[in-house]
């Protein structure tokens, strides 16, 4: 197994392109949301939660854009449901 470099925004746009519920795309987004792009963050939060739903990583992030949108409504959604989830 190849390991892959968590810090290579080509990289993981690359690997996220070619599998959308790719672990991975909770590191991509998080790292549009650390350069202020919210509209990509967002985007790709959104595909990778169609494809893994699950992805309570994901969820946060995406929970983290919308707070960086001021949409705290949403957000206190998301992340109520990740507490019921997941307890710990």
């Amino acid at each position: 197994m190849r390991s892959v470099d968590l810090n290579n925004k080509q990289v993981l746009e690359k690997l996220f392109a070619d599998d959308f519920a790719s672990p991975i795309f909770p590191i991509l987004a998080e790292m549009y949301l650390q350069e202020n792009d919210l509209r990509r963050a967002s985007m790709v939060c959104s595909i990778g939660l169609e494809n893994s739903p699950h992805n309570v990583n994901g969820q946060y992030v995406q929970a983290l854009v919308l707070i960086e949108e001021k949409n705290y409504k949403n957000a206190k959604k998301i992340l109520t449901r990740i507490v019921l989830q997941n307890p710990l």
